[in-house]
């Protein structure tokens, strides 16, 4: 099987980006709107195993359709089982 992330071990990549995460979806609430507007109709979030900044951006703008590309197979079935928990039907 090939390896997804780039720094060879998906389970190191996952923690790093949930620290991620942790580090930047507080300024990304805080931000967002007086960095892009307010008018979000639509997110692209490439890379985005498991979508969990794109999640915050949902947040952010609840109306916005989220697409996340990804290669990690896993990840992405994690990412639609948690839109699915969260009910997000544009996601």
């Amino acid at each position: 099987m090939e390896e997804s992330y780039v720094l060879g071990n998906s389970v190191l990549d996952r923690q790093r980006l949930e620290t991620q995460t942790r580090l930047f979806s507080n300024y990304i609430r805080a931000n967002a709107k007086r960095l892009v507007g307010s008018d979000v109709a639509s997110i692209l979030d490439l890379g985005c195993g498991e979508g969990q900044l794109g999640f915050v951006l949902r947040e952010v703008y609840p109306h916005a359709r989220l697409l996340g590309v990804d290669k990690d197979a896993t990840a992405i079935e994690r990412a639609r089982e948690h839109a699915a928990s969260l009910h997000l039907a544009n996601t």
